[in-house]
């Protein structure tokens, strides 16, 4: 598969942390779900579209302050494609 997304000219992403959040579980659940991560750099998946996000955003001013005093730095899709992918 990931042959068939490069050929496309994509780059395949992953992530470590799927919050949910586009099934609207609360904010309390999708800060859970990122800061019980035992991973020392998560890469978390977060929905912005598809309706309201209020549940997200509000997770998100818990999240970010948490990470930032673990020394987790945060950055956009396009940061992680710029800094981790490889030309084979």
């Amino acid at each position: 598969m990931v042959v068939e997304v490069r050929r496309l000219g994509l780059v395949p992403l992953g992530w470590s942390v799927d919050t949910r959040d586009w099934a609207r579980p609360g904010s309390a659940s999708i800060r859970s779900s990122v800061l019980d991560s035992t991973e020392r750099s998560p890469v978390v998946l977060m929905h912005r579209g598809g309706g309201a996000r209020t549940e997200t955003v509000a997770a998100l001013r818990a999240i970010l302050p948490a990470l930032a005093a673990r020394g987790v730095r945060s950055s956009s899709r396009s940061d992680s494609v710029t800094s981790t992918v490889h030309s084979p």
